[in-house]
Formats: structure tokens, C-alpha cells, sequence
């Protein structure tokens, strides 16, 4: 049996921890996506069995990936892009709205805007179709809504994510507040992530802790919410630069730089602006043997003429 039960989750981890993985390729912090994948795969969704809200979330993670690596929406990447968000939609109808929030508010910060908000919507109507589906099918429940004091609605931040002891659960609570200062100083897509990351936090507070028919409610938009402002870190050591900040600093360098460098915006190119190379001795003494051998040809069929004074050159 626990075999089987362990043969039946670490795939579920793995998988959860790729998918940070990815978004974290797709911010620029490769290296830190990996921890903050292992940090966060055993997390209190995962602990209490909510495994197909833990796939959902998984696959939105993939969907939010995509949509950052996307500069250009093509009719395949509008596919996938609906694959991913109608299987998020049929694993967890909650998972997804919380997922197609962040992928709308990603688009609508991109540079070609109006072509990525009409990518991504007409990508999410089949997942939309899906939720209005299961909304009006849905049988009539009977149970009451539940509500937490203060004091657990501060907590909740910390045992609905991680879980486990203190020392466990708060530590990434922390570096998540980090993410949310240094996200905020990042480039629009990266600030709209954060924006939605944090209202999914502040959601957590405001939602009642059960619903009719449903349990734990407000714990759950912590776990995509946090996550992603867990990813927003940028490590002071081995700190990498964004291709377009280390594209900005060479153009700055380019124009305090001499007029007599040329560069193009990848690779520079650098003028010198040197005398020629004198030709070698073997090339002077051959044209010299040539001009030569011209004027004996002329004065030997009589031709006169006034020949340039030709100056001797020193051999190299």
C-alpha cells in the first residue's frame, strides 16, 4: 500500500516542481525556479489530499509559463495554450480562474497588447465554457458559511501554504514579501504577476474559511498566489542579468564610449583607425623588377618619353 501511495504522489511532486521550474526559466531565474519548486511541492494542498488542486495549479503554472516565453501568438501557441487552460479548468474550476486572472493580466502588459489579449481570450472560452458547465450542473448544497477571527486570518497565510511547524511554514511567507519589493521594480509583465499574486493573497483573508459544500476555502489562492511571488526573488549571488537590462547598459556604454565605435546591438564591432600595412619586400622588388623590365621595352623600339623618377624603397 505505501508503495503504491508513493508511486501515486512523487510523480505529482515532480510534476509540480517543473512547472515552477519552467516559470522560473521564463522570469530569468532558472536556478532559483528549482528551489522554490522542491521548497513549495510538499505544501499544505498536497498535505491534506487536495491533489487534483495541486495538478490544476500545476497545470496553470505551465499556462503562465507560456504566456511569459510568448512574444508572438501564433495559432499553435493559441492551442496550447487552451489545452493547458481547459485541462486546469476540468482538474479544478476554482485553479482556473485564479490561473486565467494572471495569464489576462500578463497579456495586457505585452507589447504587442491587443493581439495577446485576443490570443489568450479566445484560448480561455473552451475552459470558460467548461466552468459555466459545471457551475449550472452542479447539484444544490446545503451547509453554512464559516468565517475566521482575526488571528486566524494572519495565520492562515503561513499554515495554508507550506504548513508544518513555524520554522517551516513562515520562512517562505518572508521571502515572499522580498519577491513582492523587487517584482514591483521589474518590467511591466513581471509587475502585473506580482499585482495579481498579491490580490490572490489578499484574497485569502477575505474569503470565508468554509463554504457551503466546500471546506477550507480561503487557504487555497495561497498556494498559486505566494508561489509565484516566491519566483519574483532575484538571488544577490550569481544575480544574472535580463537580456533587455544587459542590452540597455551596453547602449549606455556605447554612447559615453568614442565615436570610433561602431557596434551593432548584439555584437560590437570595433574601428581602428590605422594606417594601411605596407606591402612586404617580396611584393615591392617584383613591381619594381616590372617597371623595369617596362621602360627597357620602350627605349628598345625607339619610343622616347619622360619617365617618372622612380624612388629607390627600402626594403622591410
Amino acid at each position: 500500500m505505501a508503495g503504491r501511495l508513493r508511486a501515486l504522489l512523487a510523480p505529482r511532486a515532480l510534476g509540480w516542481t517543473a512547472a515552477v521550474a519552467l516559470v522560473g526559466h521564463a522570469l530569468h531565474r532558472p536556478a532559483w525556479g528549482v528551489v522554490v519548486g522542491v521548497v513549495t511541492a510538499y505544501s499544505w494542498c498536497f498535505y491534506l489530499g487536495l491533489l487534483a488542486y495541486c495538478a490544476a495549479t500545476a497545470i496553470g503554472l505551465l499556462a503562465i509559463a507560456l504566456t511569459l516565453l510568448t512574444t508572438t501568438w501564433s495559432a499553435p501557441r493559441v492551442a496550447l495554450l487552451a489545452l493547458l487552460m481547459l485541462g486546469c479548468a476540468h482538474a479544478h474550476v476554482f485553479a482556473a480562474v485564479m490561473v486565467g486572472l494572471a495569464v489576462f493580466a500578463i497579456a495586457a502588459r505585452s507589447d504587442d497588447r491587443t493581439r495577446a489579449v485576443v490570443a489568450v481570450v479566445v484560448a480561455g472560452l473552451p475552459a470558460l465554457l467548461l466552468a459555466v458547465f459545471v457551475a449550472t450542473r452542479a447539484a444544490p448544497v446545503v451547509g453554512v458559511w464559516v468565517n475566521s477571527d482575526a488571528l486566524e486570518r494572519v495565520s492562515v497565510v503561513a499554515w495554508g501554504f507550506v504548513g508544518g511547524p513555524a520554522w517551516r511554514a513562515w520562512p517562505p511567507v518572508v521571502v515572499a514579501v522580498v519577491g513582492l519589493a523587487q517584482g514591483l521594480r521589474s518590467d511591466q509583465r513581471e509587475r502585473a504577476v506580482v499585482v495579481v499574486a498579491a490580490g490572490l493573497v489578499l484574497l485569502a483573508w477575505v474569503l470565508p474559511r468554509d463554504a457551503p459544500g466546500w471546506q477550507l476555502v480561503s487557504p487555497r489562492p495561497l498556494l498559486l498566489g505566494l508561489t509565484l511571488l516566491l519566483l519574483m526573488v532575484e538571488p544577490a549571488r550569481g544575480r544574472r542579468r535580463r537580456p533587455a537590462d544587459r542590452l540597455r547598459g551596453e547602449r549606455a556604454s556605447r554612447g559615453r564610449s568614442d565615436p570610433g565605435r561602431a557596434a551593432h546591438h548584439r555584437l560590437p564591432v570595433t574601428r581602428f583607425d590605422k594606417a594601411p600595412r605596407s606591402p612586404p619586400a617580396r611584393a615591392l622588388r617584383q613591381s619594381r623588377a616590372a617597371l623595369d623590365v617596362a621602360c627597357r621595352r620602350q627605349q628598345s623600339v625607339g619610343q622616347t618619353g619622360r619617365f617618372a623618377e622612380v624612388d629607390r624603397v627600402d626594403e622591410l
